[in-house]
């Protein structure tokens, strides 16, 4: 719900600009790709969306973690053409800020989708492609909603791939999680996670990381548990409540090769025993020691919920600060002493036309 409001407020608060395939707005470039200038008629066409946040800044995975917002897009396209499917994302980093899990991105990624073009259209003929788009960017002290509305004017022609568009997303193709074919187990043990992954290579695992698709199914911030046991690689933390099907990346790194990331599909059942630890468990270390937390009753959870919105109604000057925190106590990722805390002394944030930024500056 809180994460939803945060999204309503970015599309009041995000000033609207000019149709374009590029936008440099104030923490963030964004710009619409496509993979070939002169897509051909009956075929599928690769589109990306490729954000730059500043040096400082992030934006968000599909899961943003404890707080935090996902890019969203609202598509226009020419008469015949299939809307395009969900968002892929590359594979995420993490990032404790103020106790708070972020699944997040520091440089720039490029979040893919594809169109398919109508096989009637003659070579020649206009094919342009409008998006709206909007995400949260975020430093360590503030969080800015941003959006842009990209126009790429595309005519069509024998799809041969473009220079440059074509090679940025042939890489973000590359930097997408790939499938494991393998069969992922999970299960609960008292209040543990366990997830299972059977793959080769572990004896050059260096760290892993887990990023779960859903909201529900660990507490974020506990640290990770990574170990080989047998031909499976075995993550352990803080459970939520998890259920069913559980989707999400894993992030592993292995000794001599860039980071990589496996998209995972982890049915219910038998985990093996922890095994051999690893070199070195991936995440901040800031995130060691900060446990699942207590769980915050259901009564105190509204309280929050209920101030939060008044507050929301009555004085325009707090957002994210608050709300984030409030998105965290709801899901809750925080213990009960931190949100004592959290209710007796509460950040603000203010709104500022000039530079168009959230940041800390109202009296406690």
């Amino acid at each position: 719900m809180i994460r939803r409001l945060i999204l309503a407020i970015a599309l009041l608060v995000a000033a609207p600009v000019l149709a374009q395939s590029v936008s440099d707005q104030p923490n963030t470039r964004v710009e619409l790709i496509a993979q070939s200038a002169t897509p051909a008629p009956g075929k599928t066409l690769q589109l990306g969306i490729q954000l730059t946040p500043k040096k400082g800044w992030h934006t968000y995975w599909l899961n943003p973690g404890d707080a935090g917002a996902p890019t969203r897009v609202e598509w226009s396209l020419p008469e015949g053409a299939s809307t395009p499917p969900d968002l892929q994302y590359p594979v995420p980093g993490t990032l404790v800020v103020s106790g708070l899990m972020n699944h997040v991105y520091e440089k720039t990624n490029v979040l893919v989708t594809s169109v398919d073009v109508p096989a009637n259209l003659a070579p020649g003929s206009a094919f342009p492609i409008t998006v709206k788009v909007d995400w949260l960017v975020c430093s360590h002290e503030q969080c800015v909603p941003e959006a842009a509305t990209l126009t790429l004017p595309l005519t069509i022609g024998d799809g041969a791939a473009d220079a440059v568009m074509g090679k940025a997303l042939e890489a973000a193709r590359a930097a997408l999680p790939k499938p494991l074919s393998a069969t992922a187990t999970w299960a609960k043990q008292g209040n543990r996670f366990v997830l299972s992954v059977p793959m080769a290579g572990l004896d050059r695992v260096k760290s892993a990381w887990f990023f779960p698709e859903g909201d529900m199914v660990i507490t974020h911030v506990t640290p990770q548990q990574a170990t080989v046991a047998g031909d499976a690689l075995r993550i352990e933390t803080d459970a939520n409540m998890p259920e069913g099907v559980v989707k999400g990346v894993l992030r592993i790194e292995m000794a001599g090769e860039a980071p990589m990331g496996f998209a995972i599909t982890a049915t219910q059942g038998s985990v093996p025993a922890a095994g051999t630890a690893l070199a070195a468990t991936s995440g901040s270390d800031d995130a060691a020691g900060s446990g699942g937390g207590g769980q915050m009753g259901i009564g105190l959870i509204m309280l929050f919920a209920v101030l939060g919105g008044l507050i929301l109604n009555v004085m325009p000057c707090v957002f994210p600060i608050l709300s984030l925190k409030a998105l965290a106590l709801a899901r809750g990722n925080v213990g009960a002493a931190e949100a004592r805390t959290g209710a007796s002394s509460p950040s603000c944030c203010c709104w500022s036309p000039a530079s168009r930024s959230i940041s800390p500056a109202c009296s406690r």
